[in-house]
């Protein structure tokens, strides 16, 4: 092995145990787990998250900007109820540990919180590519998901449907309508 886990995306087949004839001061036994390696990809992430309650709500916008332009990945935001039945705001925050110092910055100058809570998650990612449409309106950007091999998702680029339904002056909705037209059966 090149490397060595506590947690693997795989689905286990079978395990074997062995016990080796040294003696020594760590027990010479030996443990082999036969799987399957899940598709996609795993991620090392960090979790990052603090509960708001005395904060003004116009504020969230641009912390939500502020930690994306700092390397966040995703940010969400939790209705809470915290001690003394305050209403609050959790903030979560998912980055890269490479992010994490520039993501907890913001937290602390964006926010009024005095602590965040820190946990490493793995995270698990189908595997993507994308593709150029074209359609009447203009080209698209199409984002596709596979699993086992198997294409299994496609989705337009939001902000490409946008700027497409903008220069041609019509409904956004339109615009997908017209890219579900020209996928048909292909989604």
């Amino acid at each position: 092995a090149d490397e060595f886990t506590s947690s693997a995306g795989f689905t286990m087949d079978a395990v074997g145990y062995g016990v080796g004839r040294r003696d020594g001061r760590i027990p010479n036994l030996l443990r082999l787990v036969l799987g399957d390696v899940e598709p996609g990809e795993m991620d090392s992430a960090l979790l990052l998250e603090c509960n708001i309650d005395d904060m003004n709500p116009e504020l969230y916008g641009n912390l939500m900007e502020e930690l994306f332009e700092a390397g966040a990945s995703d940010v969400f935001y939790t209705p809470v109820i915290m001690k003394k039945s305050r209403p609050a705001t959790k903030v979560s925050v998912l980055a890269s540990p490479q992010a994490e110092s520039k993501v907890m910055d913001v937290i602390f100058t964006e926010t009024t919180t005095l602590g965040i809570r820190r946990q490493s998650i793995n995270k698990i990612s189908l595997y993507r590519d994308e593709s150029i449409l074209k359609t009447r309106y203009g080209t698209v950007r199409l984002k596709h998901a596979f699993h086992n091999g198997i294409r299994i998702k496609t989705k337009p680029e939001y902000e490409d449907c946008k700027l497409l339904a903008r220069a041609n002056n019509i409904p956004i909705t339109a615009v997908y309508k017209e890219i579900n037209r020209l996928l048909g059966d292909e989604r």
